[in-house]
This record gives structure tokens, C-alpha cells and sequence, in this order.
């Protein structure tokens, strides 16, 4: 089934062919049953061996992304100073630590 332009309502494709357009997507080229209008179709994971809910969990990801830029977008990054007790630092006459 594919919607035909001529006919404004979906129907059966004759004689339909697997094709693959230029970006590696898979379709379906036919011809309408009633008016003879070529109709195109693009077709969904079946065709291309992936395993099922695969659209579904890469829909879930994107979601979650989205979330978390939104939530992340209007805070200030944070910085962290961090300290060694190597010899980075050397101990001067009053006790305290100076560079």
C-alpha cells in the first residue's frame, strides 16, 4: 500500500521492486492498480536486518539528550580547584603554604 497523488487515497502497489536510493535507504517503486500512477515508498527497519525496538530505543536517546541539554542549558559550568600533596606547594617560615 503507498498513496497515490492522482488518486488521493492509498492503494495497491502492482508489480512493486525493491530499490535503494542514494543515501542507503530502502524503498518500493510500483505502479497504482487503478489509475497506473507510479508510486514510491519508503520501507521501515524489516528490509534493512535490524533488531526490533532498534528505532524505538534510538528514539528513547534522542529524548533523553534533549532533556538534558535543556536542563543543563541554563547552568554555569562548574569548576573545581584541586590540591596535591606533592611539592607543589613549599612551606615557608610562618607555617603556611606559599608558591
Amino acid at each position: 500500500m503507498a498513496y497515490c497523488t492522482k488518486c488521493n487515497v492509498k492503494r495497491l502497489m502492482v508489480e512493486p521492486e525493491a530499490v535503494q536510493v542514494g543515501n542507503k535507504k530502502n524503498a518500493l517503486r510500483g505502479e497504482c492498480g487503478e489509475c497506473g500512477c507510479g508510486l514510491f515508498k519508503f520501507v521501515g527497519s524489516e528490509c534493512l536486518d535490524r533488531p526490533k525496538g532498534y528505532y524505538v530505543a534510538l528514539a528513547r536517546e534522542r529524548r533523553l539528550e534533549a532533556r538534558k541539554a535543556k536542563l543543563l542549558d541554563g547552568v554555569a559550568p562548574i569548576r573545581a580547584a584541586y590540591w596535591s600533596d606533592e611539592s607543589d606547594f613549599e612551606e615557608g617560615e610562618s607555617g603556611g603554604a606559599k608558591r
